[in-house]
């Protein structure tokens, strides 16, 4: 006789939860790509050290990381040498900015915009 008992199981707790955290490009060589950020820190650039690779020859190799504690996210400018502008403005080199929702991010011909969401339930 079958046993018809439901056993719970137990989701696994996706990083960020209950919010999804992402970078959508919006502008450059490849629009309509989205990044979803999965770990404390994620580095951005053109080289195998980063987590994301951006295939634009403007992007440095390690051009910027995103650092995440909570829902609080920051960005930090890792000293590319053609500089990320946040929202229309230059970082300084090494530089950290805490980022909002819908803020932009641009480096060489690339285009990101910064999203933060609550999922429902």
């Amino acid at each position: 006789m079958p046993d018809d008992t439901l056993v719970p199981t137990v989701m696994p707790t996706v990083f960020g939860s209950p919010y999804v955290i992402a970078l959508a490009v919006i502008g450059g060589p490849a629009p309509a790509t989205i990044f979803r950020l999965s770990r404390p820190e994620t580095v951005v650039g053109r080289g195998v050290r980063a987590d994301y690779v951006i295939e634009d020859s403007e992007v440095s190799s390690t051009h910027f990381s995103i650092e995440v504690s909570g829902t609080v996210c920051t960005i930090i400018d890792m000293g590319a040498r053609n500089g990320t502008l946040l929202n229309g403005k230059p970082m300084k080199a090494s530089s950290r900015d805490r980022l909002k929702p819908l803020d932009e991010i641009q480096i060489g011909k690339t285009k990101l915009l910064f999203t933060m969401n609550r999922f429902r339930e």
